[in-house]
């Protein structure tokens, strides 16, 4: 998890471990963040050119094709930012949403099925190109109350 203090946005970035082509412009610090393979999830508070508050996922480098992956919910939409795409869900529109929480998984979905793939050589085909997360455990334990809102939110 990270604070971009620049934009005031709080993402959580998945980095592969391998390295990314390198970036062509921006500045010397964009090109050494993504000097590697990433994911990244977020949420923006918005700014000058997009004035209402978002989540967006993006991935670096681009997988091919990923702009012609279907989104969900209906209102998530490709957008271009700086060159490059990124799924964004406005807030008000995931807040309108039957299941909020699904609606979200589901917007960031197109991401994680395109991530890059392991270069050749690195291991087998099928191995995921992101460690995967480790598994939720929502049942109750010495100390803990499943039914806290804390446990809810996360179960």
């Amino acid at each position: 998890m990270h604070l971009f203090w620049h934009s005031f946005d709080l993402a959580l970035t998945r980095f592969s471990g391998r390295p990314a082509p390198e970036m062509t412009g921006g500045s010397a610090s964009d090109r050494e963040a993504y000097s590697h393979e990433v994911i990244s999830f977020g949420f923006w508070a918005g700014d000058q050119n997009l004035r209402a508050p978002a989540f967006y996922s993006y991935a670096y480098p681009e997988p091919e094709g990923l702009k012609s992956e279907p989104l969900r919910p209906a209102a998530a939409s490709w957008i271009d930012q700086r060159g490059s795409t990124l799924a964004l869900l406005m807030y008000d529109d995931l807040r309108a949403e039957r299941d909020p929480h699904a609606a979200l998984l589901d917007s960031s979905r197109p991401l994680t099925r395109t991530a890059p793939a392991a270069p050749a050589g690195t291991g087998p085909p099928s191995s995921p190109p992101f460690p995967p997360d480790p598994p939720l455990n929502c049942t109750s334990s010495a100390g803990a109350d499943p039914g806290t809102r804390r446990a809810r939110a996360l179960c």
